[in-house]
């Protein structure tokens, strides 16, 4: 784990042009913390590097290296650091808020992201930003984020299934629709159009539609949890529960939480899957009786 995380933050900070190492400075240990073997020489090489000339770079490695050992308090400061070394540094911001993200600390994620954007506007940040605030409900807000992220990338299809899936929670069916079908106009978000477009279809009582989009959905991603569960949605409420229960119990393997229920399907939900509080309630049924 350690040597993908920093072998891709050498790859977006040095990109291919190598350190110019002057006898044991702190480059020299910056480069040999980026190339160490063994997972306990990296801290200590970017240590001797920073007591020798702290810098951006050597902080947002030894932060690395402390986030892949399980250390989040000495990788947020390392973090930090960084970004006091060089407030203007809009890829700090971009480290740090990547590290709130895999710690599930939103807020903290919201507020770095929107950093960036102050410095630096780009699609991703804005798509980000988006699903962020799609997870805190600001769906207003969110919506804008998606519309500002396709204008700086229109040949990018996942803001398209993000804005998409907002207008789904808003019940705007149709702008939904048009989305998830520019993303597979550009080729691209196969698997999460065609299962959002099923899901549009399961709303607007169109089961055939659904599984076939459901279908379309698994050709692509045959792991997708929320395609299972979707087509055990729709063939319970078709009355076909051997096919309910087949598809509930492949989401179940590809998601134990789910073995716990409606509480598996709330932890989903709280990471940003989204059902409608009628599927919620078939659900509820459909994991009392399809045990």
């Amino acid at each position: 784990m350690i040597a993908k995380i920093l072998a891709c933050l050498k790859l977006l900070i040095l990109g291919y042009c190598p350190l110019v190492v002057r006898g044991q400075d702190a480059d020299y240990w910056l480069n040999k913390g980026m190339n160490a073997t063994e997972q306990k020489d990296h801290i200590e090489y970017f240590t001797k590097a920073i007591e020798l000339k702290p810098s951006v770079n050597a902080y947002l490695f030894r932060g690395a290296a402390y986030e892949a050992q399980g250390e989040y308090a000495l990788a947020e400061a390392d973090y930090s650091n960084a970004i006091k070394l060089d407030t203007s540094s809009s890829f700090s911001y971009f480290v740090r808020s990547t590290f709130y993200s895999n710690t599930k600390q939103y807020d903290k994620e919201l507020a770095d992201i929107s950093k960036q954007i102050e410095i630096s506007p780009n699609c991703l940040s804005y798509d980000r930003r988006g699903q962020i605030l799609k997870l805190f409900g600001r769906y207003e807000d969110a919506l804008s984020d998606f519309s500002a992220s396709i204008e700086l990338n229109l040949f990018f299809g996942f803001p398209y299934v993000d804005r998409g899936l907002v207008y789904i929670i808003l019940s705007e069916y149709d702008s939904a629709l048009a989305d998830f079908k520019k993303a597979i106009s550009l080729k691209q978000e196969f698997e999460r159009a065609y299962g959002n477009i099923g899901y549009v279809y399961l709303q607007q009582n169109k089961p055939d539609l659904a599984i076939e989009n459901f279908n379309k959905c698994l050709s692509f991603d045959d792991k997708s949890i929320s395609a299972n569960v979707n087509l055990a949605i729709v063939y319970y409420m078709q009355g076909d529960k051997p096919k309910a229960k087949s598809y509930l119990d492949r989401a179940k393997e590809l998601e134990p939480r789910l073995q716990n229920g409606m509480d598996g399907i709330n932890a989903l939900m709280d990471e940003g899957y989204y059902w409608t509080e009628r599927d919620k309630e078939t659900m509820a049924k459909m994991f009392a009786e399809l045990k």
